[in-house]
């Protein structure tokens, strides 16, 4: 195979594959509604690939005695940044975030 060939190949690839959802930064944020936590996310699609992700958060206790979870679908076009805001009911009390972005296989 030519190098044309090669290079023709290889941005095929590339434009085939999905996102590459990465969180870059995840906050608790004041509720709008009593009875929930919100949390304020920055997704970045960290490859020129377009397609769905789920994004999932999860909220613990300090201690770990109670822990809380939600999950999103978006739609993410490459390198593209996007602000996401997620309400989970929950009890009042104080919360440690963590969130994921994964293409779905």
């Amino acid at each position: 195979m030519g190098p044309r060939a090669l290079a023709a190949a290889a941005a095929l690839a590339m434009a085939c594959a999905g996102p590459d959802p990465r969180i870059e930064r995840a906050d608790i944020v004041a509720p709008r509604r009593p009875g929930t936590v919100r949390v304020a996310l920055v997704v970045v699609n960290r490859s020129a690939g377009h397609g769905q992700a789920q994004i999932k958060v999860r909220l613990r206790t300090p201690d770990g005695a109670h822990a809380l979870a939600a999950e999103r679908s978006l739609e993410l076009d490459g390198h593209q940044r996007l602000d996401l805001t997620v309400e989970i009911p929950a009890p009042e009390a104080d919360y440690l975030v963590e969130a994921t972005g994964v293409y779905p296989d």
